[in-house]
């Protein structure tokens, strides 16, 4: 069972890391990613150093294979948890991948040292796969991963049957956003595997936390009339299960981040990489005292 629950989580990150493309440092809404796949690690309160060491034998691992993802912790909500992101094109890439990444971590499988490490440091796993609407992003010409030093990933989960409401509705505050010029960007996506109900996430890669000091607050008033903030609070109300806000700070230690991306923000994403310790037993000398409960037939 063991073995079981490491594998399972293991295959999670596998699937991740495969990603064929990290888009978004160009400036061209065709160069955002079709496809996002988010996968949040349950880290075990403590062991967040451990976990960091089991992400470095996994990049020892891949080598110079075409694997990448971009690794986030929350600085608000639950803390207790790393999310990988990866991004596709096809889910024949992912098909593909998957198993040149399996192969290539075959031996990591085989160690009993890494598999005690997953299973100590890591409590699971949860992802989705989602699919990118360029109909509700908004600038995601902006969506710009290589310099997004932290995220802002905004989750809204509907009733079942509020989707298409939801979609016209906020097609129509896209319309209004543009008409007002309202200096903000996201990038939307689906989710089409992971979650029981209708989930979009809005993705916004920032330069840096100062972006979150420019209020628009004022804009949106002046944006959005009575009618239409009506209709908004009237669905939250009676279509919206849940909507969580949660800012990520990009951890580059723990990210592989295309070539493309490294040339991007060579100082940034540039980490020298520390050498995986190899927990080895000391021999004691041959004539060194031992504890009495260690000699042969003490008590």
């Amino acid at each position: 069972m063991k073995r079981l629950f490491v594998w399972t989580l293991v295959l999670s990150f596998l699937v991740l890391c495969s990603s064929a493309a990290l888009a978004g440092d160009e400036n061209s809404s065709a160069n955002v990613p079709k496809l996002l796949r988010l996968t949040k690690y349950e880290v075990k309160a403590g062991h967040s150093m451990d976990y960091a060491a089991l992400v470095r034998q996994v990049r020892e691992k891949i080598g110079d294979a075409d694997y990448h993802w971009i690794a986030t912790t929350p600085i608000t909500g639950a803390g207790d948890r790393v999310n990988l992101i990866g991004f596709y094109d096809t889910y024949a890439q992912i098909e593909q991948t998957m198993g040149v990444a399996m192969k290539a971590m075959a031996p990591l499988m085989q160690s009993v040292d890494f598999q005690r490490g997953v299973a100590e440091s890591i409590v699971g796993t949860n992802a989705i796969i989602a699919k990118y609407r360029e109909d509700l992003s908004y600038h995601p010409e902006k969506f710009d991963v290589a310099n997004g030093t932290c995220w802002d990933i905004t989750t809204f989960k509907l009733k079942p049957g509020a989707g298409m409401e939801y979609t016209e509705l906020l097609k129509e505050s896209i319309e209004l956003h543009k008409r007002a010029n309202i200096d903000e960007y996201w990038a939307a996506y689906e989710v089409q595997y992971g979650s029981s109900t209708p989930t979009i996430i809005y993705v916004t890669p920032m330069k840096s936390l100062a972006e979150l000091d420019n209020d628009l607050t004022a804009a949106h008033k002046a944006a959005f009339n009575e009618s239409t903030r009506r209709r908004f609070s009237q669905l939250s109300k009676d279509d919206l299960i849940s909507v969580e806000n949660t800012v990520f700070m990009v951890r580059p230690e723990l990210s592989r981040p295309s070539q493309t991306i490294m040339a991007a923000n060579p100082t940034f994403w540039t980490v020298k990489e520390q050498p995986t310790a190899v927990a080895t037993k000391k021999k004691a000398p041959k004539n060194a005292m031992q504890p009495v409960s260690k000699k042969e037939g003490g008590n």
